[in-house]
């Protein structure tokens, strides 16, 4: 099978167009792959705005920083036992 580049998707020569993420990885696949490792390892997803006065790339580079990783699940720890313990 021949398969056609286009942008963001792909085309092939059956006629099916297959949409891509930006990491050029069928959409699809990446939806599913996001649903799998939620079930295997359960985890949310947070959006935190940047904080004023605060360095763009330090900021950004917070989301790979495997110690404020590690200090957000244990607060997370802390912020649920809380929560549990006010509603006894």
């Amino acid at each position: 099978m021949h398969t056609f580049t286009f942008g963001n998707s792909i085309y092939n020569l059956v006629g099916r167009d297959i949409n891509l993420s930006e990491s050029g990885i069928p959409k699809k696949f990446e939806e599913i792959r996001t649903e799998i490792e939620k079930a295997v390892i359960p985890h949310i997803t947070v959006k935190i705005s940047m904080p004023e006065g605060v360095d763009k790339e330090e900021f950004l580079k917070l989301e790979e920083d495997e110690e404020f990783l590690q200090a957000l699940g244990d607060f997370t720890k802390r912020w649920l036992k809380k929560r549990k313990s006010e509603r006894i």
